[in-house]
């Protein structure tokens, strides 16, 4: 009978190592609320913006555009840096920190306006990054844990490894400008 109990014991002892761990695990998963955007003003139709960050000072965060976190980790650094070879030199908005959580995307989002409908041309330029190297725009905006995304990224999925991949395209390099 002793020995029963001391079985019972221990296997109850185990369920319980068992759920801490797996209550743990789905602590850390899930998505937090994010607090609602102020909705920019909609702009009639027709209207136009273009941002090139020239104005803006190299090392801060662009003028009209705040930032933003989908998922866990630290928050995000968008600052404006000089880059000769950018398509409308001198200057980009990069996002350079370098936190490596498995589920973190960075948002910088545009105070300036929102549009019914839109017609959007961006050009980006993938320069490192361990967990993820994709550029897109969001749109239809409600906070950062909700809204649509377009998005490049050139990573694909074999036998349980990550392998560099742009479907029909040479192979994905860093340091070139999409």
């Amino acid at each position: 009978m002793r020995k029963i109990l001391g079985i019972l014991a221990a296997l109850i002892a185990v369920l319980g190592v068992i759920w801490l761990v797996l209550q743990r695990k789905d602590e850390s998963q899930r998505v937090t609320a994010a607090p609602p955007e102020n909705p920019a003003p909609l702009q009639q139709a027709g209207s136009t913006f273009t941002y090139n960050f020239d104005g803006d000072g190299v090392g801060l965060l662009p003028k009209k555009f705040h930032s933003a976190r989908t998922g866990q980790g630290p928050s995000s650094q968008w600052v404006v840096l000089a880059d000769s070879t950018a398509p409308s030199k001198p200057n980009v908005v990069a996002q350079t920190s370098v936190d490596t959580t498995d589920y973190r995307f960075p948002l910088l989002i545009a105070d300036e306006g929102s549009f019914r409908d839109l017609e959007v041309t961006v050009r980006f330029k993938a320069v490192s990054g361990d967990m993820d190297q994709a550029g897109g725009l969001a749109f239809r905006l409600k906070d950062a844990n909700n809204y649509y995304i377009a998005r490049a990224n050139a990573r694909k999925v074999t036998t349980g490894s990550l392998r560099w991949w742009l479907e029909g395209a040479a192979p994905w390099e860093e340091r070139i400008w999409r």
